[in-house]
């Protein structure tokens, strides 16, 4: 009913302007609204560092934060303090701005280059948070966070965000579909053991996936869980109701 009444304003020429910038006005406001009172889960960090802290104490031996720069959540903690039972911890990061840091066992890696041999297989864990969108060769991207690690990679990629960039440091290329990050797991010999997303109705969605050469290991350890690809998304469209 509403929706009727609305759609026969924005018919009228002098109402529409105004109607339309007050209804701007009010998707601005809930947006603002959902980011501070539900901001666990519509704020994509948030939710992704909660997701995080679910399994970074399962895993043992060489993590590595790639492109971490500063290893900060953004929540004034630090992301190596989330792994706690890691033997050792290190960082990675590249030129430009948001790029090397100065701080411990950091190490300078381009991920669109291969990476060298000396880094294959050398991690047990390879964590990466929102990086591959900003880098144009995709594939080789990927495929470097797989070679490096010898058992599980972790990544957080954005699913719907607005474009972001830093002129002179990194692009903004890409948006990944849960089912193009599992494809892309499976071609460099991975599997896919956890997929989640913050669905949401108000702000940018990221996925949240851990991938594992040996999946049998944590069959008792990880609960399986996968998103459903027909229905991501439709809650900020209003497909969904």
């Amino acid at each position: 009913m509403i929706q009727k009444y609305l759609i026969s304003i924005l018919k009228i020429p002098i109402l529409k302007q105004i109607t339309t910038y007050m209804l701007e006005q009010i998707h601005m406001f809930s947006i603002e609204f959902a980011k501070r009172t539900q901001k666990t889960f519509v704020r994509p960090r948030s939710w992704s560092n909660i997701e995080l802290r679910e399994f970074s104490h399962l895993f043992t031996g060489k993590v590595v934060n790639v492109s971490g720069w500063k290893d900060e959540d953004k929540e004034g903690n630090y992301y190596k303090n989330y792994f706690t039972n890691a033997s050792e911890y290190y960082v990675s990061n590249y030129k430009g701005e948001s790029g090397l840091s100065n701080i411990d066992n950091e190490i300078f890696l381009d991920l669109s280059t291969p990476v060298d041999q000396e880094l294959k297989n050398k991690f047990d864990v390879v964590f990466n948070h929102t990086v591959l969108e900003h880098i144009f060769e995709i594939d080789t991207a990927f495929k470097n966070l797989c070679d490096m690690s010898d058992d599980v990679v972790i990544i957080i990629l954005p699913f719907l965000q607005s474009v972001h960039y830093i002129e002179g440091s990194f692009g903004d290329y890409w948006r990944f579909s849960p089912m193009a990050i599992k494809e892309l797991f499976k071609k460099n010999g991975f599997t896919t053991i956890y997929q989640s997303a913050n669905d949401n109705k108000f702000y940018n969605i990221y996925t949240f996936t851990i991938a594992t050469k040996n999946p049998e290991k944590y069959d008792n350890l990880i609960t399986k869980k996968f998103i459903d690809n027909d229905i991501i998304g439709e809650k900020l469209f209003g497909l969904r109701k």
